[in-house]
């Protein structure tokens, strides 16, 4: 999923708006604030906010991206056996 530019939504730059210019505004009136939104709204601050709190670190985005090579050159040379998924989900269902 692509994460979200907390720039898309005018609501969101209204509220981080806020935040910057009102360094006086608490925690409890912001949250007044985002009251009024929308729940959809509301939505896409809780997404912009995580997005900014979770910003991707480039040393784990690398590693994973090694890792994905190194399975893909296993796919392609054939040392690991691919399993179908319905055999994958057959034997799961067998053991619950």
């Amino acid at each position: 999923m692509r994460q979200r530019d907390p720039s898309e939504n005018p609501a969101i730059l209204w509220v981080i708006e806020q935040i910057r210019t009102q360094n006086d505004m608490s925690v409890d009136d912001i949250l007044q604030e985002v009251k009024t939104l929308t729940p959809e709204e509301q939505a896409r601050l809780v997404d912009s906010l995580l997005v900014l709190m979770h910003r991707p670190d480039p040393a784990v985005d690398a590693a994973w991206a090694e890792e994905i090579d190194r399975r893909v050159d296993e796919v392609k040379s054939g040392t690991v056996k691919l399993i179908p998924a319905e055999e994958v989900f057959s034997k799961l269902r067998q053991r619950h």
